[in-house]
This record gives C-alpha cells, structure tokens and sequence, in this order.
C-alpha cells in the first residue's frame, strides 16, 4: 500500500506536490492547534477569571471601607474604628494579591517589545507589520461593584517557513503563559514560505496602553 502511494505522488507534477505538502503542513498545525493551544487557552482564562474574582473582591472592600470612614465622621466609636482598620487590612491584602495576580502577565506596555525581542532570536522570521488593537473591556459582575480588566492586544503579521513559525510559537508557550495567543491565520503564498498572522492578548486594570 505505501508503494502505491509514494508510485502516485512520483507521477504528480512539481505544482501538485507542492500543494500536497502545504495540505499536510496546514492539517498538522490545525492538529498542533487542537491538542498544544487547548490546555494552554484555558489555563489562561482561569487566570483570568481569579484576576477578576480579585478585582471584584477589592471593589467590594474599598465600597465598606468608605461607609464606614462615613460613620467614624459622625460617631467616632471605637468599634467602628477597629473595624474600619480590619477592612484597611483585608483591602491591602487584596490588592497585594491582584498585583501578583497580574504580575504573572506581561504588562501592555511592555508586550510589543517582548514580541520583537523574541522575534530576533529567530532570524528565519521577517516582521511584516505590527499593530496594536483598541483595548477591549472585560466586565464581571454589573453596577459600581462590577469587576472590570481590559484586554489589550496586538496583532503580528510575519513570513517564514513552517519550522521556523512554529519554534517562535513555541518559544512563546515556554514564556510561562505571560503572553496568550488568541487567534493565528497562516497561508502558504509562495512555498516554502508562508504569510503568518498572529494575534496575542495580555491584561491590565488601565484602559489606556501606557508608556506608548
């Protein structure tokens, strides 16, 4: 059976072979995609989903602290004081936990530059454009209390051969889940090279993408 099918693609001409192998590139990354990207995509949205159940939580505490700063002005007991310093206390420890929380991740300002630094280590990629997409607001929970993040993004547009793309995502994946790759369109124009365009993901508590 294997002889009868190396026989056939011998027979095929240098255009059909070349198409035969960019079908098999293309059904080994959507492969790679479903079992790699899976379990990474969400561990992601776990992290997310603590950061903003962090969030909610400091919320939460800073909207009692101020009731109670609002009765200490009219009646200074000292119960009320020992309560409003128990909620000061509980209010640093949360939002020390939702810095680490967000430590884990890359800060916005900082993920073009991680990108291309990246990107230097493999010289068999060649950078066609970079872009930074409008900042996309996440909101759980509704009202003053709701817990809000802001997903910034930045899309990657770069040619290459496969091996090399897939190191470079790779390498990407090993970065401790810092970065999130959250959609990939990869075409073969002119074989062996491809056109490949990535779009990563970070999150942050400003709108803004500051330092840029």
């Amino acid at each position: 059976m294997m002889k009868k099918w190396i026989s056939r693609v011998n027979r095929f001409s240098l255009r059909e072979r070349a198409i035969l192998l960019a079908t098999v590139i293309v059904a080994l990354i959507l492969l790679y995609a479903q079992f790699a990207w899976d379990p990474l995509w969400r561990s992601n949205r776990s992290a997310e989903q603590a950061i903003a159940a962090a969030n909610l939580e400091l919320l939460d505490l800073s909207a009692q602290a101020d009731v109670l700063r609002k009765q200490l002005a009219q009646d200074p007991d000292a119960a009320l004081r020992k309560e409003n310093e128990r909620l000061r206390n509980q209010l640093n420890a949360r939002q020390e936990r939702l810095k680490q929380s967000l430590s884990r991740l890359v800060a916005p300002e900082e993920m073009p530059e991680l990108l291309m630094e990246l990107l230097r280590k493999h010289p068999g990629l060649q950078v066609v454009a970079v872009a930074k997409l409008p900042p996309r607001k996440i909101q759980h929970g509704e009202g003053e209390a709701a817990a809000v993040l802001f997903s910034h993004r930045v899309k990657v547009v770069l040619t290459g051969g496969y091996f090399d793309t897939l190191q470079y995502i790779q390498k990407i994946e090993r970065n401790e889940s810092r970065l999130r790759i959250v959609d990939m369109d990869y075409k073969v124009d002119a074989y062996p090279r491809a056109e490949v365009t990535l779009e990563f993901e970070t999150l942050g508590l400003d709108e803004r993408w500051l330092g840029v």
